[in-house]
């Protein structure tokens, strides 16, 4: 009998463990901000989970204010800013970056709440832009031109924690219920084993089996693409349509649509890709050259037919850069598989970019492709990594003065970069891809399945520091849905004003480029937060007003031949 009870107590506290969701509530975090002659303006507040100023793991909201708000207010109203329980359960560090100013905008902050505690307006600093404070008032003053944004970082204890919910009259009935239910069970067992002479191991296996069975449901996969096998997985389809009638195939698109987003299913999918790698050195996302260590991606292996006409979306960009006098300039990096050949490596990845070129090469676009520069440059050091399809510094270095060749004969006063103006630091790991220049392992590896990745960690790669990098006023970044920018203003740089657009691999650029020009933007359309893959490279539907906006002399347009299959979407609105 104390067995029994013994036995429904631990299931029972199991079962309110695992149900913890419907009964322990965090409320939403509570931010007030009270401030005087607001504008045209978005802010944006971010939490950190972690006690850094790196605000690697923080999390977010925004919010857009115009001038029709305003108006009715008088300029001055409290705002209220809500996050979701699921976004923040406790933050260490507080920001606030207030974008889209306008140049002679001054903006005043009177007070800052969050969950009803004042926080001291004196200990926000910012890095970016004038602030003061006068009379217990946060005075943001006018950002240097070519900025239109403001980061205040908040140094004093911050301890920000979502006020906790129990629904404790739900939690008594789930644990009688479940207490019930347990000893029933537990009872149910012990007689069904004297009565039938059943073992203990035969029932636990039975239930267990069938507990089991609902685990694929407990969570669904939402993404649209399956990196780990280098496709598009199923989409849910209607079961009935009002213009097409009943779907009779939604049973099969059912089931292919489950199969391919049910949980635990990326588990499985890393335990076979890496068991397939390690059989062969390949799998459905890429391939491994024992010889040199070197990763490899599978690129766009679409036969060039299907993606040629795509060039006509950047004729159209061109022009219409050209209707606002404004610059393009089409920076296409090369893939590593073409520089960094493999006896696996396919065909049509080394054909492919090369037509490509060959083809858009005859219109009068600006095309920078650096294919046979980085070839010879190779042999002096990395040009790629090994472990990431991104370039290194040093390729990126190669691609930016080809680059500068280019635009030089537009605009012939600006001073190009050289390598004699950086100090030289070597590290075996890789920064490439992400806006805060953090070290990693590279994220080609990760998606292969490759569990011991200090192997292939053991060359060490060249980084630049300009030497005049403390003149560099850079804007961090501005991660929010939609929407994912950095600005710089170098006030030693060309009188001109750039947008840096496209995708992962202008992050190396960004130690060259904002130290050419007195005012850059670097915006990036890829990965970016409740943006699909399939949106991203929808230029005009989500920039263009951003683009003329900022005024441009010289736009850059930075892509691989791996993304030009999406170029058809440049003037997509829909």
């Amino acid at each position: 009998m104390k067995k029994r009870v013994l036995i429904s107590i631990i299931f029972t506290i199991i079962f309110t463990a695992i149900t913890y969701h419907l009964w322990y509530h965090l409320k939403p975090v509570s931010i007030d901000i009270g401030a005087e002659k607001l504008n045209d303006c978005t802010i944006t507040v971010q939490i950190n989970k972690k006690n850094n100023f790196e605000f690697e793991k923080n999390k977010e909201v925004s919010k857009s204010f115009t001038n029709n708000q305003t108006s009715s207010i008088n300029n001055n109203e409290l705002q209220t800013f809500l996050l979701e329980r699921k976004d923040v359960s406790r933050g260490r560090k507080l920001r606030i970056i207030i974008s889209d100013l306008n140049i002679n905008h001054t903006f005043i902050i009177k007070y800052i709440k969050i969950n009803n505690k004042n926080y001291d307006l004196n200990k926000f600093k910012s890095k970016n832009c004038r602030i003061a404070v006068v009379n217990n008032e946060l005075n943001i003053l006018p950002p240097p031109r070519g900025l239109n944004s403001c980061e205040l970082t908040y140094y004093g204890n911050t301890n920000i924690k979502s006020p906790v919910v129990i629904d404790f009259y739900l939690l008594i009935i789930i644990i009688v219920i479940f207490g019930l239910l347990s000893y029933k069970l537990t009872n149910y067992a012990a007689d069904f084993q004297s009565v039938n002479n059943k073992s203990r191991t035969e029932i636990i296996f039975l239930s267990v089996f069938f507990m089991f069975l609902f685990v694929p449901i407990l969570h669904i996969d939402k993404s649209e693409i399956s990196k780990k096998e280098n496709r598009v997985l199923a989409k849910l389809t209607q079961f009935y349509d009002t213009e097409k009638g009943i779907n009779y195939n939604w049973g099969k698109e059912f089931d292919a649509w489950f199969n391919d987003r049910f949980f635990p299913r990326k588990n499985f999918i890393s335990i076979y890709n890496s068991i397939v790698l390690w059989l062969n050195n390949k799998n459905a996302y890429g391939y491994i050259d024992e010889k040199t260590k070197i990763l490899y991606r599978n690129d766009n292996n679409k036969p060039f037919d299907k993606i040629k006409y795509n060039y006509n979306e950047l004729i159209k960009f061109n022009d219409f850069c050209k209707q606002h006098n404004i610059k393009l300039y089409i920076l296409v990096v090369p893939s590593k598989n073409g520089i960094y050949p493999s006896g696996k490596t396919n065909k049509l990845e080394l054909t492919n970019p090369k037509e490509f070129i060959k083809y858009i090469k005859t219109s009068n676009l600006n095309i920078i492709y650096p294919y046979n520069e980085l070839l010879k440059a190779k042999e002096n050091d990395y040009v790629f990594y090994k472990t990431e399809h991104h370039w290194t510094e040093y390729g990126a270095f190669i691609g930016y003065s080809e680059l500068m060749k280019v635009v030089k004969k537009d605009f012939p006063n600006i001073r190009v970069c050289q390598e004699s103006d950086y100090d030289y630091s070597y590290n075996n790991l890789i920064r490439a891809s992400d806006f805060n220049r953090n070290y990693t392992y590279g994220s080609t590896g990760n998606v292969l399945g490759i569990r011991n990745k200090k192997k292939y960690h053991r060359v060490k790669y060249k980084y630049y520091t300009n030497k005049n990098h403390n003149e560099l006023i850079k804007q961090n970044i501005i991660d929010i849905p939609l929407h994912k920018e950095m600005e710089f203003y170098y006030p030693n740089g060309a009188d001109l004003r750039v947008i840096l657009l496209g995708t992962s691999q202008n992050e190396n650029l960004v130690e060259f480029i904002p130290y050419t020009f007195k005012y850059v933007k670097r915006i990036r359309n890829n990965n970016v937060k409740e943006l699909k893959n399939s949106e991203s490279f929808k230029i005009m539907k989500y920039y263009k007003r951003e683009l003329l906006e900022y005024k441009p002399d010289i736009i850059i347009f930075c892509f691989t031949f791996n993304q030009a299959v999406n170029l058809h979407n440049l003037f997509n609105m829909e």
